[in-house]
Formats: C-alpha cells, structure tokens, sequence
C-alpha cells in the first residue's frame, strides 16, 4: 500500500483537465492517456478520461485491456475510459467519487473553446514540424485576443528541448513531451513533464 504526504492527497484534487491538439494526429489521445495514468499511479488518484473528440481513439487505444471490443466503458487501474459516445456520460460525470477528469478534446481548437473554458488546465498539444506555423499563429492570436492564457499550457510532442524558446511568444507556458511507447505506465521522463506541467 502506498503512503502519500498529505499535500500529495490534496493534489489535483477535483480538478478538470482539457487536452487538445492544433491539428488532427499530433498525439492527444496518447497524452492524454499518459496523463490520467500519471495521476492514477502517482497521486493515487481515481481518474475518468473522457473521449469528446468525436471519434473512437481512445477506444482503440485501450481495446487490449478489454476483451469486449463494443465495450464504451473501461476500468483499469484506477481510471475509467469513458469512450465516444458512452450512454453513460452524464451519470458518470456527476459521480463524485472521480479525483480528477482528463478529457480528450481532440484536435479542433476552436470547437473545444467552450469545453476548455470549464477546465481548471487547458493543455494544448502540437509539435515541432515546419509546415505547422499556421496553427501556432492562430494560438498566438487567441492568445492576443484574451490576453495570457492563465492556466494554459503547450505540450511540443517530441520536440527538442533546446528550441523550447522559440515558443515563448505564443503567450503560455510550453514544454516538451518525451518520446513515450506506454502511456498506460508513463516512465520517468514523461512524469517529469508532467510534474512540471501540473505544477
């Protein structure tokens, strides 16, 4: 059994978290995924990580834990995969025995706004490829239009440490995110990121 010092029990305590990405297939649901085991394993926390991407992700990436592949509700290790289209949804979400909900936003930036705006972290999620300067302005400008983005932050999915800066204008903090095989057991440098990013 694991002992946690008090400010651990109280960390992230009821808290949402937003996860979304400025274009499709730049690892959401994989961060996300990452994240609410993160919490799960280190904090001890009892997770819901919500599908509202408007496809089947995260279904797929956790079908290997459950052998019923129509299955929309998965438990384990203490996280629920509350998956697209669950007809469960709103009783689950008004289930107050959840720590912290995580929610998959997917990769529509301005449809996820509204969602966003009722998380207590947004975290936004791109990389470092050349040819996405596109998405980094209109984050910028968001960013111009309601000031600094308190409480936002950017996640560079494999990117370099050392171009880090190069982000600085966008108006929100921003980190790199780790090369991670199993978001279902992050390792150690995804949970320093995350360390970082939830503190």
């Amino acid at each position: 059994m694991k002992l946690f010092r008090r400010k651990e029990i109280d960390f992230m305590q009821g808290k949402r978290i937003g996860v979304v990405g400025l274009y499709p297939r730049c690892g959401v649901t994989h961060i996300a995924l990452a994240l609410a085991n993160y919490l799960s394993d280190r904090y001890g926390k009892t997770v819901c990580i919500m599908e509202k991407s408007g496809h089947s992700d995260l279904k797929y990436a956790v079908m290997g834990m459950n052998d019923d592949k129509k299955a929309e509700l998965l438990e384990y290790q203490n996280v629920t995969y509350l998956c697209h289209g669950c007809e469960r949804e709103a009783e689950l979400l008004l289930d107050s025995s959840f720590d912290c909900i995580v929610t998959d936003l997917g990769s529509d930036l301005k449809a996820a706004i509204l969602e966003l705006s009722h998380c207590d972290i947004r975290i936004v999620v791109g990389n470092a490829a050349p040819w996405c300067g596109k998405e980094y302005d209109e984050l910028k400008l968001l960013s111009e239009k309601k000031g600094l983005l308190m409480n936002w932050r950017l996640l560079i999915n494999l990117g370099n440490p050392a171009n880090i800066r190069d982000y600085g204008s966008l108006g929100l903090e921003a980190f790199c995110f780790p090369f991670e095989p199993e978001p279902i057991f992050p390792g150690s440098e995804t949970q320093k990121i995350f360390e970082a990013v939830l503190n």
